[in-house]
C-alpha cells in the first residue's frame, strides 16, 4: 500500500512546487507568482524561468501583457539586470522604466498613455560583455492614482550606463509607496561579440573589473 501510495504523493508535491513557482530568479526580492507577458517583435517569451534570447532579438522594448487586467487600472513597469560586475561587486542596472501603462481589455496588452508624470528611462536593449550571460528581471507595478514619482531617484533616469548603476528596486518601491508586484518574468542574455561597442558609446570609464554594458 506504501509504495503504490509514494509514487503518487511525490507527483502531487512536484505538481504543487511547480504551480507556486514565482517569475522572477531564486532569492530575488521582490517577487511574485503571476507570469508577465513580454514579446520582442514576433518572439513570445514562454511563461517560464530564464528563457535564453540573444542581443539582436531584445533591442526593442517588448510588448508587455497581462490577463485578469482592469480597465480602470495604471500599471508601471521596470527592467533590471541583476548581474552587473561593477568595480569587482555585483550590482544592478536599470533598462527601461515606464509609468502610465493602460490595458487593452480585449488583448491585455500594456500601452502608454496621457502621461501624469515626466520621469521616464528609455529601454536600453541588453549587451552583456562577452562570454557572460545575465538574467534581465522585469517587473509590473499597479500605479497609484496619486503616485508621485520619488526624485530621489530622478538620476537614474538619463539614459547612459553610469546613471543606470546601482538601481534598487526595493528602495524605489518603498519611496514610492507602491505595493508588491503585480507580475513579473525575466529571460537571460548571453554576452556576443560587438558589444564593447555599446560601452564605448556610452563613455564609461573603465576600471580593473569594470564589465558592464546595456
Amino acid at each position: 500500500m506504501e509504495q503504490t501510495l509514494l509514487p503518487t504523493v511525490l507527483l502531487a508535491v512536484l505538481m504543487i512546487a511547480k504551480t507556486v513557482q514565482g517569475q522572477t530568479p531564486p532569492g530575488l526580492s521582490p517577487s511574485t507568482q503571476t507570469h508577465l507577458g513580454l514579446t520582442f517583435g514576433k518572439d513570445i517569451i514562454p511563461p517560464r524561468l530564464g528563457c535564453p534570447l540573444t542581443k539582436a532579438d531584445t533591442t526593442s522594448a517588448p510588448l508587455l501583457t497581462l490577463h485578469d487586467v482592469s480597465r480602470d487600472s495604471t500599471y508601471l513597469a521596470f527592467m533590471i539586470d541583476i548581474d552587473v560586475l561593477y568595480q569587482c561587486s555585483t550590482t544592478s542596472l536599470l533598462h527601461w522604466y515606464e509609468p502610465d501603462l493602460k490595458p487593452d481589455i480585449e488583448t491585455g496588452s500594456l500601452v502608454a498613455s496621457h502621461r501624469t508624470t515626466s520621469a521616464r528611462a528609455e529601454y536600453g536593449g541588453p549587451a552583456p560583455p562577452l562570454g557572460t550571460m545575465h538574467r534581465y528581471v522585469s517587473f509590473l507595478f499597479a500605479q497609484p492614482p496619486d503616485y508621485v514619482f520619488p526624485e530621489q531617484f530622478m538620476r537614474f533616469m538619463a539614459p547612459t550606463i553610469p546613471a543606470r548603476l546601482g538601481f534598487n528596486l526595493s528602495q524605489f518601491v518603498d519611496a514610492a509607496g507602491l505595493d508588491g508586484p503585480v507580475a513579473a518574468s525575466y529571460f537571460t542574455v548571453e554576452g556576443s561579440e560587438g558589444t564593447d561597442v555599446a560601452e564605448s558609446r556610452m563613455s564609461v570609464t573603465k576600471s580593473s573589473c569594470f564589465r558592464t554594458q546595456f
